[in-house]
């Protein structure tokens, strides 16, 4: 219950809060615009330009474009963490070098050349990303030392860190590798919590900690429902439209697993409220796969499509059913 109450104590009644949730810039550019900048810079990494590399770098909705898209075989990601280490590497001479070099002195440089702190959070987020939690440790021990090393830099020096944002980003992210990497959900839930604590964090990230307690937590399917259909409403509100259908997918998969209990406890299939629930399963299930591919979010869509099969599944429709499924498994291919 006192978690519970630190979560509403930072959001409030976030339907009656409205200069809290005004509608925000979007966080990301479009898809067309993010493949444009991906061009630009996979070229100027080519000829090693490094003043167009740093342009495109130094661009928040660029960097957080890159990691988000996964599509043809996660490239993206890969051509930003390949344009961080090009910067890296005109000043530390080589990886091994920046890797065991004293942390403050990356801080420093990072300053004295007036790039964005941005760039050491985010390339937690890259490595946590490209870990495969399928491989023993010994064969992706690279995805594994960059992303402590990273999160090394950030706290050995978080008080010489002007946005404060960058640590706390960094433990959201930390927060996401004990859960989908170690299956700690504790650990998961008792960073994110730590975010709460905190006065100057930003409500994106409060947002996306909210999102990961929730679906780590065992909640009843009615209540978490409701939960992700407000975290789907905040997201939205704070220009988030990735994590926004990610949450939507949520909500339906909840919606569903209500139905298919009412369902067991039910004799009649046309109970109103089993009916209400697969309905609403239904509305959002591919409401979220329709928003999916306008943003060309493979994750989201994946996830999307999965609970679409559920749904066919638990209502009898064996046929539609096994034709998602051979959509599911083409679709898969395309994901790093």
């Amino acid at each position: 219950m006192e978690n519970k109450n630190i979560i509403n104590q930072k959001f409030g009644n976030f339907k009656n809060n409205q200069n809290l949730l005004d509608k925000k810039e979007d966080l990301i550019y479009r898809p067309e615009k993010t493949f444009e900048l991906a061009n630009e810079l996979k070229d100027a990494l080519a000829i090693k330009n490094e003043e167009v590399v740093r342009k495109i770098l130094e661009d928040d909705k660029a960097r957080k474009g890159f990691i988000i898209s996964r599509e043809s075989g996660g490239e993206n990601i890969k051509l930003l963490k390949k344009g961080i280490y090009f910067l890296i590497e005109k000043e530390f001479n080589d990886r091994e070098v920046f890797m065991n070099v004293e942390t403050k002195k990356i801080i420093d440089w990072l300053h004295e050349v007036d790039l964005p702190e941005g760039l050491l959070s985010d390339m937690t987020s890259v490595f946590y990303r490209l870990k495969d939690k399928n491989k023993k440790e010994s064969n992706d021990s690279e995805n594994i030392v960059s992303f402590f090393r990273f999160l090394q830099i950030i706290e050995e020096n978080e008080t010489d860190i002007k946005n404060r944002n960058v640590v706390y980003e960094a433990e959201h992210n930390l927060a996401t590798w004990e859960k989908e990497i170690c299956n700690n959900c504790y650990a998961s839930e008792k960073h994110n919590l730590n975010l709460f604590k905190k006065d100057d964090v930003s409500l994106i990230i409060l947002a996306k900690a909210r999102f990961g307690i929730s679906h780590s937590k065992e909640i009843k399917p009615q209540k978490k429902a409701e939960e992700f259909e407000k975290i789907m409403i905040i997201m939205n509100k704070l220009g988030d439209y990735h994590d926004a259908v990610q949450a939507m997918s949520v909500a339906a998969k909840s919606y569903l697993a209500l139905a298919e209990r009412q369902m067991k406890s039910n004799a009649t299939r046309q109970d109103s409220l089993i009916q209400e629930n697969l309905g609403k399963a239904e509305i959002l299930a591919f409401g979220a796969l329709e928003k999916a591919e306008d943003l060309k979010y493979l994750k989201a869509k994946i996830r999307a499509m999965e609970v679409i099969i559920d749904l066919f599944d638990i209502t009898g429709f064996n046929k539609k059913s096994k034709s998602w499924r051979r959509t599911l498994e083409k679709t898969k291919k395309y994901l790093k």
